[in-house]
């Protein structure tokens, strides 16, 4: 990498910015940006309008309009390994509870994707009640049993690097975390066991309520990570979600438990599958952001002693 130089011919949103910044973004990406930008544009007829902000640190998007009016968004992702299930899943979804991808573009990591307007986010909603009814409403829609053509990457194997990252050796984390942390370390290997075994589905993978978004066709899910597991897996980012993390500090974690109650009722999952499920993966967050980005993380912890309380572990 090392110094970047900004292409002039092109707005970028402010998260790519403080990547370049921070020297964390492949500066030959960059440069290229506007060729991939202008490539799509040309290929689908497509004229740029403004470049969303703050942005993802992953990708560049607009707004943009096709030439009988209708406004669509441009996407042009770095070559990343998030990134590149996206297009393949938003296909396979075909429009049921996600957004809709209009066309593809590989060989520029670039698609269009349908616009969701007024694209108000599920977390803005203030009653907890329809935001449960709006994030089941949206899970149901999207479970469908895995394309072997797809070709995603697993949760199994996601899981067993987290299990080798866990190990005392590999693995340091902030003092708050020990409880969680021999509570993960004790069920990991268990839901690994029981992951071999269960159902696999095609995973949203991230699906908490910034990327719920309401269209005119409903709310939908925007954004996808992409991968196959199985159905709990996909409640977690709902259960921890950070957007109510914004609430007074007593409420955040009632809330999650309830709704972990609550989403597995509606969608017939194992409740105490979720919350094991949620418990690992709130522990590896929590212990990441603390020590690699030196963030609190005083929630991540509380939820985890939580959830290792609800499964009488640790």
């Amino acid at each position: 990498t090392g110094w970047v130089d900004l292409p002039s011919s092109l707005t970028m949103p402010e998260s790519l910015l403080l990547r370049i910044s921070e020297d964390q973004i492949d500066a030959g990406w960059v440069a290229d940006l506007p060729r991939r930008v202008n490539e799509v544009a040309h290929r689908n007829q497509l004229e740029l309008g403004e470049v969303f902000q703050p942005g993802g640190h992953t990708s560049w998007v607009a707004r943009a309009t096709q030439r009988d009016g209708t406004e669509v968004v441009v996407k042009v992702v770095e070559p990343h390994h998030d990134g590149l299930p996206e297009p393949h899943v938003l296909s396979h979804w075909n429009g049921i509870g996600a957004i809709r991808i209009l066309a593809h573009e590989p060989d520029l990591m670039a698609y269009v994707l349908e616009s969701v307007r007024p694209g108000i986010k599920l977390g803005e909603i203030d009653n907890e009640n329809e935001r449960c009814n709006y994030a089941v409403n949206v899970m149901g829609s999207l479970r469908r049993d895995p394309a072997p053509a797809l070709n995603l990457p697993t949760w199994k194997d996601k899981s067993r690097r987290w299990l080798g990252e866990f190990s005392e050796e590999s693995w340091s984390y902030p003092a708050s975390f020990a409880r969680a942390m021999n509570a993960t370390r004790l069920l990991l290997p268990r839901l690994i066991e029981h992951a071999d075994t269960a159902p696999d589905f095609v995973l949203h993978g991230d699906l908490h309520s910034a990327n719920i978004l309401l269209s005119g066709r409903g709310w939908v899910a925007i954004d996808p990570k992409g991968c196959t597991g199985p159905a709990e897996a996909e409640a977690v980012p709902f259960v921890r979600d950070p957007m109510h993390w914004k609430a007074p500090r007593d409420l955040r974690v009632p809330t999650s438990l309830a709704r972990a109650e609550r989403v597995a009722n509606e969608l017939g999952l194992d409740h105490e599958l979720l919350l094991a499920w949620t418990q690992v993966i709130v522990c590896e967050m929590g212990c990441r952001w603390a020590t690699a980005r030196g963030v609190s993380a005083f929630t991540h912890h509380e939820l985890a002693d939580a959830l290792a309380s609800e499964l009488g572990i640790g």
